[in-house]
């Protein structure tokens, strides 16, 4: 079950209930676990004590900003009671000391993580979890905490956990290390890459973290740390201005985001940025567009299936999906998501809950993100993100995460697939497959990557002898590609377009399935998705892709193109588009590939365009 299902999140008193409805489903196991709570027997990379440490700190984020706001919370008891536990060497619920990491790297210890929130609560609400303790029982909290100033912590986001817990010990009178803020702080800076983008550390990765950490943890310290760092604070607030116009274009008419790199099991966390906004008074965007794209973010989640039979919040995006988890996803992970509820610190009568919402996202726009590499092109419906790619995509399922060639906020990204009955399926991508071994490539890292005008470009090489250079351009819901394929070997393409949900009987009435000359193209009720070749030499087909690898939809079918490439030079070229019905799309209505696309790959491959592709008005799709 959805334990926010049904809420209208209109005003104040809605996010206040929310925070309550979905921290009751969580009663029963701080009653059982005191400082251990336990939400589920899934493993992670770390080990069950943190996993428990995490599922108990992590509702913080949303039951803090409550309190500070001055609604009443009943269970206070329980955090106290686990904080004294839990911080107690003697005590069998400890949760041990930063360090105590079973053979991974200390600077990997996932405590430090978990102490963000502890901070957060001393910072913004030490009456209710830190005064009530005793005076020993204060002492071991505050000593629990302060190896995180002396042990070497991942040069990313996880630099502010540090920053954190240091603007806790700074209210309740704890070892407040000026030093070692700085220290971490100055690495902070280190990841900015301008016009309002960091990069996080050094995977170079642009994806939700720079939102939902970097600029969220950004502002609350430019609030809390106003009086003892005032320039940098107003850094902070300045990095999010600037930040807030390409971090709005991403959001749709609906209050979807276009999902899109990892941690997505932290869910409406999409929201996070701008409830941030909103503690820090700062009017990025006008007030009534903050709360607006706030709440029709969160609207939309109420009405997914994110919860489980009890209420707990499960692991996957828009139902429970243990397959697009990360090794660092615990039972308790998910509650991350409730940073979207800071606001909540906030008066009543702040300029974010007393401004009437305004609707956003409904209007088109481009949004050329040259930080991140990608081209966000919004109509009515959806936000497409076509993407260069950068960054290293170290993470599980990487390649699907971050190495998409699209992404939409209507159409969720797939998975690869690991059954060999869905080889020859493609989603959002080009594979790459040699016909010898059956060794199956997709863009899996590019070597390059930018932005000329509106096209999105990258090189990217699959296979030892094969070079791909890839460009996207085009207005939502359509976009062409081309990609210049040099090979050293004989291969087989797969190329698809954007997946759409079907229902529990793939093959049954209801969903229409073409697939003749160049055209391929699958219609449900719901939505309609196409994908044409611009060159009309491959074959078209509508596969059904593997069960569960959607983020979006358990079952989903995408429109493929196939081929086989010969030793040598080639250009593939097709378009694609994507719609929610009732809309129209017809092949006729897709233009041709722009011309500015064959532009940049020319200039891109040096001219090494084959002949039969040379031209724009050879590159038109083919009813």
């Amino acid at each position: 079950m959805n334990p926010v299902e049904g809420n209208p999140f209109r005003g104040r008193a809605d996010a206040q209930r929310a925070v309550l409805d979905l921290f009751e489903r969580l009663v029963p196991a701080y009653e059982l676990g005191g400082a251990r709570v336990s939400l589920g027997s899934t493993a992670t990379g770390y080990s069950r004590a943190v996993a428990e440490l995490e599922a108990f700190a992590r509702p913080l984020w949303g039951v803090v900003p409550l309190a500070a706001g001055g609604a009443p919370f009943a269970h206070w008891d329980h955090f106290c009671l686990g904080l004294a536990r839990g911080t107690d060497p003697r005590h069998p619920q400890y949760w041990g000391a930063i360090g105590d990491t079973h053979g991974q790297p200390t600077m990997a210890d996932q405590r430090m993580v978990e102490m963000a929130p502890i901070g957060l609560a001393l910072a913004l609400a030490p009456e209710h979890i830190f005064d009530p303790l005793s005076a020993d029982e204060r002492q071991r909290v505050l000593a629990w905490l302060e190896p995180i100033n002396r042990t070497p912590i991942f040069k990313n986001n996880w630099q502010f956990f540090r920053v954190l817990v240091n603007l806790g010990f700074a209210r309740v009178g704890g070892p407040f290390n000026r030093a070692a803020v700085d220290e971490a702080l100055d690495e902070i800076e280190r990841h900015w890459l301008g016009d309002g983008w960091y990069q996080d550390g050094v995977t170079g990765n642009t994806d939700f973290y720079i939102a939902w950490a970097y600029h969220f943890y950004g502002l609350i310290y430019a609030v809390l740390a106003a009086d003892m760092d005032s320039s940098r604070s107003a850094r902070f607030r300045e990095c999010a201005r600037r930040f807030a116009a390409d971090w709005e274009a991403r959001f749709d008419s609906s209050g979807r985001i276009v999902a899109y790199g990892r941690s997505l099991t932290y869910r409406f966390g999409g929201a996070a940025f701008w409830g941030a906004l909103a503690f820090a008074d700062e009017e990025a965007l006008p007030w009534g567009q903050v709360r607006g794209l706030w709440a029709n973010h969160l609207r939309w989640w109420t009405a997914q299936s994110i919860g489980r039979p009890d209420g707990v919040l499960s692991i996957g995006w828009a139902y429970e999906n243990l397959l697009m988890s990360e090794t660092y996803n615990g039972p308790g992970s998910p509650y991350w998501a409730l940073k979207a509820f800071l606001p909540l610190a906030l008066p009543a009568d702040h300029s974010f809950w007393s401004t009437p919402e305004e609707t956003t996202g409904r209007e088109a726009r481009q949004s050329i993100q040259r930080p991140a590499a990608v081209v966000v092109n919004r109509d009515e419906q959806q936000a497409q993100m076509l993407n260069g790619g950068r960054g290293r995509w170290f993470m599980r399922h990487g390649p699907a995460k971050y190495g998409k060639l699209a992404y939409s906020s209507a159409f969720g990204f797939g998975l690869e697939p690991d059954d060999p009955f869905y080889q020859d399926t493609a989603e959002s991508s080009l594979v790459l497959r040699d016909p010898v071994d059956g060794v199956r490539r997709v863009r899996s890292a590019v070597s390059d990557s930018g932005i000329e005008g509106d096209v999105a470009w990258s090189k990217w090489q699959p296979f030892p002898d094969v070079e791909v250079v890839t460009v996207l351009c085009g207005e939502a819901p359509w976009h062409a590609r081309m990609h210049h394929v040099r090979t050293g070997r004989a291969l087989e393409t797969f190329e698809g377009g954007f997946a759409i949900g079907v229902d529990d009987d793939p093959t049954g009435p209801g969903i229409a399935r073409e697939a003749a000359g160049a055209v391929a193209r699958v219609e449900t009720a719901r939505a309609i998705s196409v994908i044409v070749d611009a060159g009309g030499s491959r074959a078209a087909a509508v596969q059904d892709l593997q069960p569960n690898t959607n983020m979006q939809f358990p079952r989903s079918a995408a429109p493929v193109l196939s081929g086989r490439l010969t030793v040598g030079t080639h250009v593939l070229a097709c378009v694609v588009a994507a719609v929610e019905a009732p809309a129209e799309l017809t092949t006729d209505g897709l233009p041709a590939v722009p011309e500015r696309a064959l532009q940049v790959l020319r200039s891109l491959t040096g001219g090494d365009i084959h002949p039969a592709t040379a031209a724009s008005s050879e590159l038109r799709p083919h009813a």
